[in-house]
């Protein structure tokens, strides 16, 4: 049953690389959600009907030209390798890297309307180059830097250890 699935339930496997269409729709329990650096797109509707509050995605991601992919409510979306296609619906987006696919050097992307924050770790210089069509009241902060808080966890036993590096977002 969707309704029932909470964050602690959804954890995506390393090897996952997409994440089909109305895969996760309307799972309302579902809150925050990591992507890992396998998952390389998400097709429409993927999350559409959840409430979901915060986003990370570890990789370079191809979007699908419909914002709902992430669902309409997502309060902030982290974007750590950048993206490609199209820029999801969130109120507040932070951009880790970005780059302009050579197959599309003069596309124009528009970005939702319900995007209030872009927070870019690059020059404005850059993100022009993208040629994001954006709302004027939209506020974009250039050369943000951004911080990670890591934790650590060791697991030992009498033939071996592991140690396992956290970061929190």
């Amino acid at each position: 049953n969707c309704l029932s699935l909470t964050d602690a339930d959804v954890v995506f496997g390393e090897r996952l690389q997409k994440i089909g269409d109305r895969s996760f729709e309307k799972c309302s329990g579902i809150r925050n959600l990591r992507l890992p650096e396998s998952v390389l797109s998400v097709d429409r509707n993927a999350f559409d009907g959840c409430q979901l509050d915060t986003v990370y995605v570890a990789s370079k991601i191809q979007f699908p030209t419909d914002y709902r992919c992430l669902g309409a409510n997502v309060n902030e979306l982290t974007l750590a390798q950048g993206f490609l296609g199209e820029m999801p619906a969130a109120k507040t987006i932070h951009i880790m890297s970005m780059e302009v696919p050579e197959s599309e050097p003069h596309r124009t992307h528009t970005v939702s309307t319900s995007v209030l924050v872009i927070n870019f770790a690059g020059s404005q210089e850059a993100w022009e180059k993208g040629n994001y069509r954006v709302d004027p009241t939209t506020q974009i902060n250039f050369n943000v830097v951004f911080t990670f808080n890591y934790f650590c966890f060791i697991f030992s036993n009498s033939t071996n250890s592991n140690v396992f590096l956290f970061n929190v977002w």
